[in-house]
Formats: structure tokens, C-alpha cells, sequence
């Protein structure tokens, strides 16, 4: 795969590795930022509880469509006083919440 593909990768996002099947290309992404802030308290937090796979759509290129395979972080907040425990990692700048296209996708169509 040429790496001409990762600069159309959203930056919030570091690429681990392309896989290409048939007409379709699947880029494995996660997050660049090491810290995550909870949504209630805005404490930042890198203690991890667990993680999970999202598969977002993107824009198609050269005729192929295009998937996000994402890895997403759930971590524990640090703050005792809290009232939520564990969260995921935000990536609004990508993708909304629940989403199952990147926003630039959204846009065009």
C-alpha cells in the first residue's frame, strides 16, 4: 500500500497498519494523545480499563471504499470524587459519538 494514503488519515489518529481486501481498504487507527479527559470531571486520566474496536466509514479512495477500523480506549478517572468511573476516549474531531462515518464523510454526502 502507498503511503500516499496517510495523509488523508484525520490527525487526532495514528495509523498501525493498512490491510487491503479485495475492493476495500481497512486502515487500523487509535489515538494520537496518550491522555484522555473524563466527559464530568475534565481530569485527564491514562489509567486503562479496557479497549475496543470501532469501524467507521470514510471517504473512498481511488475507487475503493474506505474503513476506519478504530481502537478506542476505556480508562478509569483518577478523580475520587467523580461520579463516573470509567469512560471512553473522546474523538469528536473524527468521528461523532456513536457515529459509524467520520464527519467528512457526513459532510459530502
Amino acid at each position: 500500500m502507498p503511503k500516499r494514503i496517510l495523509p488523508l488519515i484525520p490527525a487526532p489518529l495514528v495509523v498501525d497498519y493498512v490491510q487491503q481486501i479485495a475492493n476495500e481498504v481497512v486502515v487500523h487507527c487509535r489515538a494520537r494523545s496518550p491522555v484522555a479527559r473524563c466527559p464530568n470531571c475534565r481530569r485527564a486520566s491514562t489509567r486503562l480499563h479496557s479497549r475496543y474496536n470501532r469501524r467507521i466509514a470514510d471517504l473512498p479512495w481511488q475507487g475503493r471504499s474506505v474503513t476506519i477500523q478504530l481502537r478506542v480506549r476505556r480508562l478509569r478517572c483518577v478523580n475520587q470524587r467523580c461520579r463516573r468511573r470509567i469512560f471512553a476516549e473522546s474523538l469528536k474531531d473524527v468521528v461523532a459519538r456513536r457515529g459509524r462515518r467520520t464527519q467528512r464523510l457526513g459532510e459530502i454526502q
